[in-house]
């Protein structure tokens, strides 16, 4: 640092060090000003952020719901023309094994 740089340096932390008291109480009216005033939107902000994340989390929950159960339904009918053979078995699947269990019984 030069010496220019130096005595600027001083006089600047003379200045802050020695203010005026003027300045000194139009700063702390300024200071009380700013902290009194209330944001006029911080309430708004407290409610609108939650809300707006509840709304789109709830509207992303059905749109997966809707979309499952469309999906669902559309895919039934392409799965029982492929197996049509085999899907009246697995439709009564219980029916038959019932049957194979009172034929056990019966043979003893």
């Amino acid at each position: 640092m030069n010496d220019f740089e130096k005595g600027i340096q001083s006089e600047l932390q003379n200045s802050e060090l020695h203010l005026n008291q003027d300045v000194c109480e139009e700063l702390q009216t300024i200071r009380r000003a700013a902290v009194a005033t209330p944001d006029p939107w911080w309430r708004l902000r407290r409610i609108v952020w939650p809300t707006t994340g509840m709304a789109l989390a709830s509207l992303i929950a059905v749109v997966l719901i809707l979309n499952a159960g469309a999906g669902r339904n559309s895919e039934q009918p392409a799965v029982k023309e492929k197996y049509s053979d085999n899907f009246d078995l697995y439709e009564n699947l219980d029916f038959y094994y019932w049957l194979a269990n009172g034929e056990n019984d019966i043979r003893g």
